[in-house]
């Protein structure tokens, strides 16, 4: 991969984890119906981040070869900070841990946002076999496969068409197309065209989304429907487009944390609003408050995320050092 192709995908990663805690605190604009339209704009916008971090790992992952134990060092990688967060959740909920942890935790993420990790764990599991898939097909054929999982269901939507459930049985779910499509752009990083295009295509649609919204109709901005499998491949074709000199450092940050940064903002976000200080602001400009609310929220599970990952690379470097080996020397 070309170096500047790794800056875009930091920029992808990071919005689409700035996103994330948008779209999961933006419901506290509904408090005040006057702001139902701020909602919107926050909404339809934030629906684009987890497609976005689909295809980033496919477009990082596609081209690794993956032995058994590359995979179990994944899984491990998000499985134990999700098994750990999952357990303080529910022992502060039930002032103890038991078998019922594990039940509900095999059955069913303890907290809604978590099930990104389960899904992620399943991706790992396939991956290699995707990779395998991916090396082994030809353009044209990586792109009628995206078609048959992602594209053509989701025009079968659409437009309401009549058809048994039976004939997509077959048929892998979304996820694997994402991958596919992050894929995609990596076998053509270097002809990226219509990045300009691509971002106007994006606004047009999002404006779309905006205007057409409903409560009643929330399955056009589910993340299988032609609304958001556009405007997420537009999108990610526009940064991927973008010539990037000099990589920002915070982006990176977030980037490099994400998935701290995602595990921790759900237990957060709540407590976090809470504090006078928000809700003082909130009093004073309801938008403005808000705002800052889910910039801070932001700052603080980075911090924790930055922590953790600190710990867990200065914590192998003190075992060493206390070897006895090592001490003799």
């Amino acid at each position: 991969m070309k170096k500047e192709y790794s800056k875009n995908v930091d920029i992808l990663k990071s919005i689409a984890c700035i996103l994330v805690i948008i779209n999961h605190t933006s419901s506290y604009l509904l408090i005040n119906e006057n702001y139902l339209s701020f909602y919107k704009i926050e909404f339809v916008l934030c629906r684009i981040a987890v497609p976005i971090f689909i295809m980033c790992t496919g477009y990082l992952m596609c081209m690794k070869e993956l032995k058994g134990k590359d995979v179990l060092k994944k899984i491990l990688k998000v499985f134990i900070p999700l098994f750990l967060l999952s357990g303080l959740i529910y022992f502060l909920q039930h002032k103890t841990i038991d078998f019922l942890f594990l039940q509900s935790f095999i059955a069913m993420p303890i907290i809604e946002p978590y099930w990104y990790i389960y899904m992620l764990v399943g991706l790992y599991l396939i991956m290699p076999f995707l990779n395998y898939v991916i090396k082994n097909t030809t353009l044209k054929e990586h792109v009628f496969l995206i078609s048959i999982i992602l594209i053509i269901p989701a025009l079968l939507n659409l437009f309401s068409i009549p058809f048994s459930a039976y004939w997509t049985l077959a048929i892998p779910t979304y996820i694997i197309g994402y991958y596919l499509m992050g894929s995609l752009f990596y076998k053509i990083h270097d002809q990226i065209k219509f990045a300009k295009l691509s971002g106007i295509l994006f606004i047009i649609l999002y404006m779309i989304g905006i205007i057409f919204y409903t409560s009643d109709h929330l399955e056009l901005y589910n993340i299988d429907s032609l609304l958001l499998i556009s405007m997420s491949i537009l999108f990610m074709n526009f940064i991927l487009g973008l010539k990037i000199k000099h990589q920002h450092k915070f982006l990176t940050l977030i980037s490099i944390n994400s998935l701290y940064v995602y595990l921790f903002h759900p237990i957060l976000q709540n407590k976090i609003y809470e504090l006078s200080v928000f809700q003082n602001v909130i009093s004073f400009n309801y938008v403005v408050g808000i705002l800052f609310y889910q910039f801070i929220l932001l700052l603080i599970c980075l911090a924790l995320a930055w922590l953790c990952n600190y710990i867990l690379k200065t914590i192998p470097n003190i075992i060493l050092k206390m070897h006895p080996e090592h001490m003799v020397q």
